[in-house]
């Protein structure tokens, strides 16, 4: 906070001097008001607020008189203002005189609120923000009313532009920089680009194209805005950030304007977009330019590639400070305005495709955001906040003086004094220290974040010796440099393999993407073979002679899964760069390529999945259930309210808040379906990786892996109910002459059912509602039978589960496990599914629901269907046909499975994961009349304890058939994380499957 000063003797006489034109009763009153020296603050700042005072002291005194200043700015009284002034304007015949009426009436309300705005400024009753959203809204507000006048004027001339379906097509102006960001100083330029809905043609008498009307529309409102008259000017308009910048049209449609930034736009033009608003005209059309345009601002990736291009423009920064001698300009020197907004607006670039929370216009919330995300430490950004405000209050005390665009500290004694003054400073040297203090500051980070990266000695000339040799093509010269630097025995398969992507990728590469991949190649070698020091742009290479020993054959076999990703992903340069801008990602997916096939594959399939190598692999730790929920609502939230939030400006005047708010906000199926199936790749990836660390068990695995199908299953129903009941309404019935409420569960089978999810497992569900007695009907205005309804559900259900996307699918669903399996009703009704299991379902249906378990829908319905589990699975059975049963149709999958060569047959072979299922279903199924505990759970590893517990299977065989289960699962499980085809099994696993045997053989007396 800045200290308030009185006014000194010599401004008073100033003020007096000046005053003395004055009446003498008016300035006597002036005297005599409590917050006189608050004027005498505001005008010792501003010279040509003191000459306008003066020259028209009816309006700045009178107002000041009425209290008006010690108010905030009332926003409607200023538009009522402007609307007087153009309805004032348009009431009669154009003249020459009526523009330079309504040009002055412009001019002075905008000083009249200048003045009102740096006056509670000044006199700190407003705050920094508040300060700078009164100047934008005021600049906003007036160039929508100059605006109107000129494409009033126009029309009369040639009628109104109207598009190829006869719709009026209206003007829409995106204010940028400091006018797009809420953050206009008092005297600043205001940057516009003009836009229209589409291309036609006029109505009038005399048409002519829209484009062409729009140029003369915009023509005309430069020449009202910032043509000097007598009364001076209202803003300087600058128009060269359009397409094409000098030489481009003055206006285009959005069309236009979204084929110039695909085909022509620049890493420059997206820095400067992230600041673009629409602020006067159509504001609903000028959201739509900015949705089309957000693609080209934003990537869907954080985006690396960014991190180049600025390098490029802190360079250009740096070489226009000591070009232009900027080191007294509080904005461009050094540590100054522009260097805060660099820091705010590079995070926004590189992240802000995956982040939507950085879609910010304004820097100061952009700051906080990047804090509570941890990307600046608290003391950084409050450096830069506190740096931010102090040179912002110095750049408006500047241009007050005399409302010129100027960000230079004086050099005379007496506006050096003046200035200290306005900040509250007795001593000029006490401000400059003060000032100083804030650059360092800036400079510092400035520098800590976007100091040189690239090491331009060794690392750099390694990193060129290795392409000198690598684009020769030259097999033999290449595999020499590999053993001179360091990889022992490099053979000749290795050169190969390297110069075959070469020539296979790197030559069909575009120029962007060859630069980096001469970069990546290197340090992956050398992180690859695993050498103690890594060339990296942090560190140097170690040159040393210490030879690194390799499996040739494995790091072929590496080198290729690394390659076959690169060249997957080789067409989208960010994720090249993130992999050379992080050392750490790049070492975490080097690490998983001796470690994970699967992954490796999944992570080319995915590339998104990269961003999350970012973290240290200690901190990529799977998500419990209630954080996966949290997580994807946020999600989901996000993406629903983004047009929202777009809509939703709160410095947007009245006039045009019902046009933005009539906007429709019907949510995006296939961007929810994407961004279900992004969250189902991240968090499998973080479970994968948890998996390979060997700090997780596997039944730890399972069950994280289990979590998370079931909270994307609810996230669908939530999603597929919500669409089908804004059709149609909600399904209900009546029973007992009461109104019922339908519902919906869905019952998980199979490895879902009983916790034993693996990577890429199908979900086995049956799907049941509780519909019945009459009336089964939803209550909408389209009302449709209940039964349809919910097949409709379970059908949507499957389709947002199955649906291939860009991000591929969510899981395969299978249903045959319901009722008469695929013949049968793809949902039945909870009574049916009961009648059907006690009356007609084969054992081996009941075989399956010992593993079924209500997941997702209606908690009573699921309470319903765990009774009804319990009383089919308690039943009283005949030994030996339920054992003959059992045998049946084990005999038929083994026969399913017969020439099964690969992992299947570790689950089906005789002794395999599926014997000991079997072992457990008969065992279950035969003594759970008497034994209730049997039921309790679903999973293998529980019912073996049950089974123990309940004396009905002894304590030996149960740790057998347990450690044999839990063996083979994670067998399998981890030879599908390295995609090992061949079946090895080591002596320790044969004997245990030998042990299952003799426990089978045991039970059923014959061993098929």
């Amino acid at each position: 906070m800045l200290a308030l000063i009185k006014p000194t003797p010599a401004q008073l006489e100033e003020f007096n001097l000046q005053f003395n034109k004055l009446d003498v009763d008016l300035l006597a009153n002036l005297k005599q008001h409590p917050s006189f020296h608050k004027l005498v603050n505001l005008l010792s700042c501003s010279d040509w607020g003191m000459k306008w005072s003066v020259q028209a002291p009816n309006t700045l005194i009178n107002a000041f008189l009425k209290g008006d200043f010690e108010q905030p700015l009332n926003h409607l009284k200023t538009q009522e203002m402007l609307f007087e002034a153009l309805k004032s304007a348009l009431s009669l015949e154009y003249s020459e005189q009526l523009l330079l009426n309504f040009m002055h009436d412009l001019r002075n309300i905008r000083k009249l609120n200048i003045l009102h705005i740096a006056y509670r400024d000044i006199n700190q009753l407003d705050t920094l923000a508040t300060t700078l959203a009164n100047t934008s809204f005021l600049a906003s507000t007036i160039i929508d009313t100059a605006l109107t006048y000129c494409y009033q004027k126009n029309a009369e001339k040639f009628g109104n532009p109207r598009d190829a379906t006869g719709l009026i097509v209206n003007p829409i102006v995106i204010g940028m920089g400091k006018l797009g960001g809420h953050e206009l100083n008092f005297s600043s330029d205001v940057d516009l680009m003009i836009a229209y809905r589409e291309n036609g043609e006029t109505d009038g008498k005399k048409p002519i194209e829209n484009q062409l009307f729009f140029n003369k529309v915009t023509q005309a409102l430069v020449k009202i805005l910032e043509t000097h008259t007598v009364d001076g000017f209202v803003y300087r308009v600058d128009l060269r950030l359009r397409p094409f910048g000098d030489t481009g049209a003055l206006s285009m449609s959005i069309a236009g304007f979204e084929n110039y930034y695909v085909s022509h736009g620049r890493d420059w033009e997206r820095y400067a977009l992230i600041k673009a608003r629409p602020i006067a005209g159509d504001i609903a059309d000028g959201r739509q330019l900015l949705a089309q345009l957000r693609p080209f601002i934003y990537r869907k990736y954080i985006d690396y590639s960014m991190i180049d291009a600025l390098r490029d423009m802190k360079a250009m920064i740096a070489a226009d400070v000591i070009k232009k001698d900027l080191q007294r300009n509080v904005k461009l020197g050094p540590g100054g305005i522009r260097e805060i907004e660099f820091i705010g607006q590079s995070f926004q670039l590189v992240y802000g495709g995956r982040e939507q929370q950085l879609r910010l216009t304004q820097i100061i919330p952009t700051l906080k955001y990047l804090k509570s995300s941890e990307r600046l430490s608290a003391s950084a950004e409050q450096d830069l906040y506190l740096a931010y405000c102090f040179l912002r209050q110095v750049e408006n005390r500047l241009q007050l003086k005399d409302d010129l665009q100027t960000h230079d500290l004086p050099y005379a004694q007496q506006a050096k004094s003046l200035l200290a003054q306005a900040m509250g400073f007795e001593l000029w040297a006490d401000f400059v220290k003060t000032l100083l203090i804030h650059v360092e500051k800036v400079k510092h980070q400035f520098i800590n974040i976007f100091g040189a990266a690239v090491d331009a000695g060794e690392s750099a000339n390694f990193v060129q010796s290795f392409n000198n040799v690598w684009q020769s093509l030259n097999v033999n010269k290449l595999a020499q440099w590999l053993s001179d630097n360091n990889i022992e025995d490099a053979s000749e398969l290795i050169s190969r393999t390297l110069i075959d992507f070469h020539q296979d990728c790197f030559i069909k590469s575009t120029q962007a993407c060859q630069k980096k991949l001469e970069k990546l190649i290197p340090l992956a070698l050398m992180e690859l073979a695993d050498a103690k020091t890594k060339p990296s742009f942090a560190s140097k290479p170690d040159l040393s002679n210490k030879p690194i020993v390799i499996n040739q054959e494995n790091f072929v076999r590496e080198l290729n899964l690394f390659l076959n990703l690169i060249e997957t992903v080789s067409k989208r340069t960010p994720y090249l760069a993130l992999l050379i801008e992080n050392p750490r990602a790049l070492a975490q997916l080097l690490n998983l390529c001796t470690q994970s096939p699967w992954i490796m594959r999944y992570l080319a399939k995915y590339p998104l999945l990269l961003d999350e190598l970012l973290a240290p692999i200690h901190k990529i730790m799977p998500l419990d259930k209630k954080q996966l929920n949290k997580e994807l609502t946020r999600l989901l939230k996000q993406a629903e309210t983004l047009n929202a939030s777009h809509l939703d400006d709160p410095h947007l005047d009245a006039r045009h808040s019902d046009t933005v708010h009539s906007a429709a906000r019907h949510p995006d199926v296939e961007h929810q379906l994407e961004i279900l199936r992004d969250f189902h790749h991240a968090q499998t990836l973080k479970v994968a990786m948890a998996d390979l660390s060997g700090k997780m068990p596997l039944m730890i695995v399972s069950d994280h892996l289990t979590e998370i199908a079931e909270v994307l299953l609810n996230t669908t129903l939530k999603l597929a109910w919500s669409d089908l009941s804004l059709r149609y309404g909600e399904p209900m019935f009546i029973e007992d002459e009461q109104i019922h409420s339908a519902e919906f569960a869905i019952i998980a089978y199979g490895k879902l059912g009983g916790l034993e999810l693996g990577y890429g497992s199908d979900l086995d569900v049956v799907f049941l509602h509780n519909s019945s007695g009459t009336d089964q009907v939803t209550n909408g205005e389209k009302s449709i039978e209940n039964s349809l309804f919910f097949v409709k559900l379970a059908q949507k259900i499957i389709y947002y589960l199955t649906t291939q996307t860009l991000s591929g699918i969510l899981y395969e669903v299978d249903t045959r496990l319901r009722p008469s399996g695929k013949s049968g009703l793809l949902v039945s009704s909870i009574e049916n599914f009961r009648t059907y299991q006690l009356n007609q379902a084969w054992t081996w249906e009941h075989q399956a629901l010992i593993r079924a378990r209500f997941v997702i829908g209606s908690q009573s319905l699921g309470k319903y269907f765990g009774q009804i589990r319990h009383e089919i699975l308690t039943q009283k059975r005949n030994h030996q046909t339920l054992k003959k049963d059992v045998l049946l149709m084990r005999e038929k999958m083994m026969q399913a499975h017969v020439n099964n060569q690969d992992l299947n047959e570790l689950k089906t072979k005789a002794g395999g994961m599926v014997d000991i299922e079997f072992i457990v279903q008969y065992l279950v199924l035969a003594h759970a009349h008497h034994a209730n505990i049997l039921v309790k759970f679903t999973d293998n590893i529980r019912q073996l304890a049950a089974l123990e517990a309940a004396g009905i299977l002894s304590s030996a065989h149960a740790m057998i058939l347990r450690d044999a289960y839990c063996k083979l699962r994670a067998y399998v499980h981890h030879a599908k994380l390295k995609e090992t085809q061949a079946i090895v099994i080591n002596p320790v696993v044969a004997v245990k499957i030998q042990h299952v045997i003799e426990i089978w053989d045991e039970l059923f007396k014959i061993h098929i």
